[in-house]
């Protein structure tokens, strides 16, 4: 605590102290005892960005205070991570050290800006954080999200599309190059269109694809420089000439 000239005490945290003053010659004291009472928690270390799937690069520190804001550095109490409505992995309950939590390992599988909860028994509503960005972690697979259907021999087959996916499966956006090939085929057959297209938005659209023989059990791989995948199968049904042609 500090005195001021007119006597008044002003606290800086928990503890005692005595107070002492004279008059006319007349020496004084008195005793002062200054506690706190946690009834908040307060964020004071959260990351801004993070990779989806990876560790937070920071940990995330949560203090526990008085009605002022100031650290209850005798605090320990547990406190509890949530991403409001997702799913925060990791150690998501620590103890308060000196009034303060700390977490490490942290991670959000979702690519998308997050914010975090702390609550702590007896410390009412939750506390909410700043933004985490959570952005998509490098390209790592495939996955046919418009897969071949049926059709008429030689004729187009509905647009398929092909999504590039990070390792959690958020969609990787770029314009990475995407190559179909048939995987399983009738002797002979042929696929034609344009088999190559750079992906846009992390989608590679395949508009212009037809296969020349009819038959079953056609199948199409997906295939880029990090990843491949197998299309379920489809049948190429025959054409049959109209009556009089």
């Amino acid at each position: 605590a500090t005195v001021d000239t007119t006597g008044k005490a002003t606290s800086h945290g928990p503890g005692s102290a005595t107070v002492t003053a004279a008059a006319r010659g007349i020496p004084g004291n008195a005793g002062l005892t200054v506690s706190q009472v946690a009834t908040q928690l307060g964020f004071t270390l959260v990351p801004t960005t993070a990779v989806a799937g990876d560790p937070f690069t920071t940990a995330v520190e949560v203090e526990v205070q008085d009605a002022a804001g100031t650290l209850v550095a005798g605090a320990r109490l547990p406190v509890t991570l949530a991403v409001p409505g997702d799913t925060l992995h990791g150690t998501t309950t620590v103890n308060s050290v000196g009034g303060i939590a700390t977490f490490s390992g942290l991670w959000i599988d979702k690519a998308a800006s997050h914010t975090l909860s702390a609550t702590a028994p007896g410390l009412g509503a939750p506390v909410i954080s700043s933004a985490v960005s959570v952005v998509p972690g490098p390209p790592s697979a495939l996955v046919f999200v418009q897969p071949p259907q049926r059709s008429h021999a030689g004729d187009l087959l509905p647009a398929i599309v092909v999504r590039t996916l990070d390792r959690v499966g958020n969609t990787v956006p770029g314009s990475y190059p995407v190559t179909i090939a048939l995987a399983q085929r009738p002797a002979a057959a042929l696929l034609s269109g344009t088999t190559t297209v750079p992906a846009s938005g992390g989608n590679a659209t395949f508009s212009d694809l037809s296969v020349d023989s009819a038959g079953r059990n056609y199948a199409l791989l997906a295939t880029t420089s990090f990843a491949s995948v197998l299309s379920d199968s489809f049948v190429a049904a025959p054409v049959f000439a109209s009556v009089g042609a």
